[in-house]
């Protein structure tokens, strides 16, 4: 049988046409592998950002559930080239992650680290402490109910009334006494009148009033009381008071801090962040009737209020605040009860006989209103430091103290140290106190406090809040050598150069 060979021939038209075709299809295919690690990158740079921030300071979660990076390792000295290092680490790491045994002989994305950089970041204590604030409020957002904004409202409303009631006490006080000295001084001018066995006669009126003798001043009392230390009338054992204190130049809200460069957003504002925020430091910072006071001080949310560097100090400024609070709404109290004027305008008239100065008599019987609306307020916050409640707005039927006790106010409140009662804990009180505080100083202060609590737990002894990293953004540099693109390089006489791939990745918490 004969055989027929065909030989193989080829135009050099259709050689130059396959070259041509073979480059296109070259091309097309690195274009694609270009793209795929183009897209490779951006995930590893993005795993290698979730992997650094992975190493979130576990302290600060298992207290106060917020997640940050301790930019300084445990050292003390935020340098974002340990991050940096971190970073390159879990580039690298993943970057060979997944590949597979049949792959190794060849790599579609055979990529290189060249180099790596954290461009922008922001620490937790950037713009007084808004980013700590914008975290806190985002994590238990999800969770808050309309309920709670309502409260906050509500409180908010109580404090503010109770605040303009404490400021027309003390203008009330303030006007009383210059009115009383005014016509005291002038009693001293005037002719005195002799007062006859409990008979006080006011001359302007013509007609003389019986009232009953007084063997002691109760406005002298309350101006003693006044003059001595406020914790000892409030405290059953002023020495159990907590000694702890800090020192605030070592602090965040006293040194000067680590700033980051990465602006971030204020998602979270208004009433409902605030309503948040506040009730977060209540329940993750102890106060004075707390059943667990740990920490460097022991009253801290009174240290939120106050931001005094002791724990005395702190507990004396809210003490003060809680007086002024209750002694204006008592004040509004006792002047708006018929019966209770009338006893005190009774016992004004024997306080006032022996001058005869009808005039006097209205001026120390607001004297006496005040002064009884003073001590029922000690009655008050002493209850609250004893662990029992007190209504927010009194009546005569819920008053404790009557004008007759007045002037031994000191034996009445040993008394008040059992509890009970009903309204508002002393926690609840704390809650109108912050809604009605300085809104601004809290986030820093709280970050005061969490610094120097951490600071006292092993491994987080070099703890600084400006040290913690919240966001950051940051560079990564690629080498793709090529692949497809050797073969009409080759035609063409040209060396293979590779790509290089910047990625920008941007991570928080």
């Amino acid at each position: 049988m004969q055989e027929y060979r065909c030989r193989g021939t080829i135009t050099v038209f259709l050689s130059i046409l396959s070259v041509l075709f073979l480059s296109l299809a070259c091309t097309l295919v690195e274009s694609a592998r270009v793209q795929g690690a183009r897209a490779k990158a951006a995930v590893v740079t993005d795993l290698g950002l979730f992997s650094v921030f992975g190493e979130y300071e576990r302290g600060l979660l298992e207290d106060y559930d917020v997640f940050f990076l301790d930019g300084s390792y445990g050292t003390g000295t935020f340098q974002k080239e340990l991050a940096e290092e971190r970073f390159q680490k879990y580039l690298e790491e993943n970057l060979s992650a997944g590949e597979s045994w049949y792959l190794k002989g060849f790599q579609m994305f055979p990529m290189q680290l060249s180099d790596c950089e954290v461009e922008n970041y922001a620490l937790m204590t950037d713009d007084n402490g808004a980013v700590f604030y914008q975290q806190v409020v985002k994590n238990v957002k999800e969770t808050l109910g309309t309920e709670m904004v309502s409260r906050y409202l509500e409180s908010r409303n109580e404090v503010e009334k109770q605040e303009k009631a404490g400021e027309e006490y003390q203008n009330s006080e303030s006007n009383n006494q210059a009115e009383l000295t005014r016509i005291e001084q002038e009693a001293k001018e005037a002719e005195e009148a002799a007062a006859q066995d409990g008979v006080v006669v006011i001359p302007d009126e013509g007609e003389e009033i019986q009232a009953p003798a007084v063997k002691v001043n109760p406005l002298d009392v309350i101006k003693k009381v006044k003059k001595m230390g406020i914790l000892g009338l409030v405290l059953k054992d002023e020495s159990q008071v907590s000694t702890k204190a800090v020192e605030k130049a070592q602090l965040p809200t006293g040194r000067t801090l680590n700033k980051g460069n990465l602006e971030m957003k204020k998602a979270e504002t208004g009433l409902t962040a605030e309503t948040i925020f506040q009730d977060y430091l209540v329940t993750h910072f102890p106060c004075k009737t707390s059943e667990e006071r740990e920490g460097a001080l022991e009253y801290q949310v009174e240290y939120l209020l106050g931001g005094k560097s002791s724990d005395r100090e702190n507990l004396k400024y809210v003490v003060n605040k809680l007086l002024l609070m209750r002694e204006g709404a008592n004040f509004v109290c006792a002047a708006a009860d018929a019966s209770m004027r009338r006893q005190a305008e009774v016992l004004a008239m024997s306080l006032a006989g022996a001058t005869g100065i009808a005039a006097l008599v209205p001026v120390v019987t607001t004297a006496l209103l005040l002064a009884w609306a003073y001590g029922e307020s000690l009655l008050d916050v002493r209850l609250l430091l004893a662990g029992g409640k007190v209504e927010v707005v009194k009546t005569a039927a819920n008053w404790k103290l009557s004008l007759q006790n007045l002037g031994r106010i000191l034996e009445v409140l040993t008394e008040c140290d059992q509890g009970g009662g009903q309204g508002l804990g002393y926690e609840e009180y704390l809650r109108l106190l912050l809604a009605g505080g300085s809104q601004e100083k809290y986030p820093m202060r709280a970050l005061d406090l969490i610094e120097a609590n951490l600071r006292l737990k092993e491994g987080t002894e070099n703890f600084r809040s400006d040290n913690c990293v919240a966001k950051v953004r940051a560079t990564a540099d690629w080498e793709l050598p090529m692949v497809f693109l050797r073969v009409p390089q080759a035609f063409l006489g040209k060396s293979a150069e590779g790509r290089q791939l910047q990625v920008r990745g941007t991570f928080g918490y």
